[in-house]
């Protein structure tokens, strides 16, 4: 029983060939966006300055005393989007962020480390808990997210709709995250704590509230696009 890789694309590790020295140091992504966490701070630049500390994002790090060689940084180019995975020197989480290329804006989001699927025609990313758009248009879902790893992925024969599965192993919690390609949006996630998805397309999903044993559980119905190619 083994899950699909939670990505499915490569990270880049960036090297000291990267590197741009100067009064403020900082590393070069592909010369579009420009990483630092020098100075007390993980900064974001989309500008080749290192006279100026000044960036579009910037948020603390917690050893202010690191070079720029002690952080951890990968990236990875999806579409117009620049994935960047930071581990400043002596943290143990690694902090992930969205820079969009179009918009010119940054976004963390740390859901990105549990498993990051890339959407259709390079519309964006999908992640346990939301997505972000190359429109710039990013949600995130109020679900408990702990734990959730990518399952499996399923498509709709007029490939419109796309279902991304996840699933929590240990408690056995499923996120199911139904994507629609033309209205760009997921439009209701899915909570449960089972499923199954028959040939017409019907989905029934089971829930177990509470840790104790109990005769009745609820169940929900929904009527799904996910029809199989030999009912359609």
């Amino acid at each position: 029983h083994v899950f699909p890789p939670a990505y499915d694309f490569e990270w880049t590790p960036t090297t000291r060939d990267q590197h741009v020295q100067g009064r403020h140091p900082h590393v070069s992504i592909e010369d579009e966006v420009f990483v630092e966490t020098v100075g007390g701070d993980l900064t974001i630049k989309v500008e080749n300055n290192t006279e100026d500390g000044q960036g579009v994002y910037a948020e603390p790090v917690d050893e202010p005393l690191q070079s720029l060689a002690d952080a951890d940084i990968a990236y990875a180019r999806i579409g117009p989007l620049i994935l960047i995975r930071v581990l400043p020197y002596k943290e143990t989480r690694p902090r992930y962020l969205v820079f969009n290329t179009r918009t010119r804006d940054v976004r963390r989001l740390d859901g990105i480390g549990q498993a990051c699927r890339r959407l259709p025609e390079d519309q964006g990313i999908i992640f346990p808990g939301g997505y972000y758009l190359a429109t710039g248009v990013a949600r995130t879902f109020d679900a408990d997210t702990a734990d959730l790893e990518y399952e499996r992925v399923v498509r709709s024969v007029h490939g419109e709709d796309v279902l991304y599965v996840f699933h929590a192993r240990r408690t056995g919690r499923y996120l199911l995250l139904p994507y629609n390609v033309i209205r760009k949006e997921v439009a209701t996630p899915i909570t449960c704590h089972g499923w199954s998805l028959f040939d017409d397309g019907t989905l029934i999903a089971f829930r177990h509230d509470g840790d104790e044993p109990s005769r009745v559980h609820p169940m929900q119905i929904w009527q799904t696009p996910y029809v199989s190619d030999t009912f359609a």
